[in-house]
């Protein structure tokens, strides 16, 4: 079966990083404004997701030489899933631009993972026409993944912490070592997630490890036992990954991590702490999340269609 053809007058190439910054940024905005009724995104977001080691390639849709459409591809080898992110102009939502981009994902995802087994696309879930046009292609809901946020003005008052944890920033040698093994063990479980390398992981990381009060790690004893990394692009701070080793959970340690991590955004001039997790999240994190004063301000929908063996 055919991918279905792109609408008449559209055209796709292959995104310029960073030389299209700009014009993928004013595609986000013009959805966003739609979708939610305010710019919701950071430049920072984008340049850094092409800078990672895990992305693996953007195509940009334009009509009349304006952007209407980007796809971008994430995969972290040796998986055999890809991840992919779809993003279309309102005005191109009827015309069938999203069934063509995800026969393009579909395609390019094949060309570049061996065995591929399974594809998840992500887009907003306030767009009326995803659900639609990823049932139509064949793909399922899989997960709604909140964006959740809390004021930090006034700035929280300083929490005690469980008995016998200390909460220190990242700033001792061999820390980097422990961030990354503390949050590697504590995500294996969760949904999509996917092994890095050491190496993967400091790349991904090179922002927040430049300044290490952004990166907080718990302790009992002389053994970690959670990790807290925080992302501060603008006046809004965003928890990047919370995660507390099974054998520590259950003792408060991850909530303490949490509101040590809203004083740190708040010292640095953030007005608002955000943080993406999955809504389905099998380890309590979203009623963590609301007892700590933050609530659900947007949704987006991952859905997933099966290849290979898997299909």
């Amino acid at each position: 079966m055919s991918a279905p053809a792109l609408p008449e007058g559209v055209a796709v190439r292959p995104v310029d990083t960073p030389a299209d910054l700009s014009v993928i940024s004013g595609l986000f905005e013009t959805c966003d404004l739609v979708d939610v009724g305010h710019r919701d995104h950071e430049d920072d977001w984008i340049a850094d997701s092409w800078a990672s080691p895990a992305f693996a390639g953007g195509w940009v849709a334009e009509r009349d030489g304006e952007a209407v459409g980007y796809l971008e591809l994430e995969w972290h080898e040796p998986s055999r899933a890809i991840d992919t992110f779809l993003l279309v102009h309102p005005l191109e939502r009827e015309r069938g631009l999203r069934p063509a981009l995800l026969g393009l994902q579909e395609t390019a995802a094949q060309k570049l993972v061996p065995g591929l087994d399974l594809v998840r696309s992500t887009g907003s879930a306030s767009d009326p026409t995803l659900a639609p046009d990823c049932e139509g292609g064949g793909y399922t809901l899989a997960r709604t993944f909140w964006h959740m946020e809390r004021s930090l003005e006034p700035a929280p008052e300083p929490q005690p912490v469980p008995p016998g944890v200390e909460i220190r920033p990242a700033d001792r040698e061999g820390d980097d070592v422990v961030l990354y093994e503390v949050l590697e063990e504590s995500f294996r479980e969760h949904y999509a997630s996917e092994p890095r390398t050491f190496e993967g992981f400091l790349a991904e990381y090179r922002s927040t490890l430049q300044n290490r009060s952004l990166a907080l790690i718990a302790d009992v004893g002389t053994d970690p036992a959670g990790v807290c990394t925080l992302l501060m692009p603008d006046r809004v701070g965003w928890v990047g990954e919370l995660g507390v080793l099974p054998r520590f959970r259950s003792r408060g340690i991850g909530r303490a991590l949490l509101l040590a991590g809203f004083g740190v955004l708040a010292s640095r001039g953030a007005t608002t702490a955000r943080l993406n997790v999955d809504g389905q999240n099998e380890t309590g994190a979203t009623r963590l999340y609301r007892s700590v004063e933050m609530d659900v301000r947007r949704e987006f929908s991952v859905f997933e269609k099966a290849f290979g063996a898997a299909g």
